[in-house]
């Protein structure tokens, strides 16, 4: 489970998205859907594509791995890829400020202006 979440605002047409930051226990659980269901159709085929390789090169006994490290790097790659598309940051759920996360990400996120 994720530790903390991150609801993100995107400021032109006002579409929420909540962004867990963490493991991504779904991903370990059932590979690309969670990037299907957020909508996240780059990620979701990368995830198939390197499964499959990854199968038929191990013969199939391998095809765990992939799911394992989706699973470490995905929700920092979906944070990443919103913040990116212009996405602000509405609010964070979390014990930690945005400046703490910010650090554990590894990257800079924008606050949303106060109204």
């Amino acid at each position: 489970m994720a530790h903390s979440t991150i609801v993100f605002k995107q400021p032109n047409f006002g579409t929420i998205r909540n962004a867990p930051v963490g493991f991504s226990w779904t991903t370990l659980c059932f590979g690309c859907f969670p990037a299907i269901f957020r909508g996240d159709f780059k990620w979701a085929a990368i995830n198939i594509l390197v499964t499959f390789g990854v199968a038929l090169v191990t013969l199939g006994f391998g095809a765990f791995i992939p799911w394992i490290v989706f699973a470490v790097i995905y929700n920092k790659m979906y944070i990443r890829e919103l913040a990116g598309k212009g996405y602000v940051v509405e609010r964070v759920e979390s014990r930690f400020n945005l400046d703490q996360l910010q650090a554990q990400l590894e990257t800079v996120l924008k606050p949303a202006q106060a109204a």
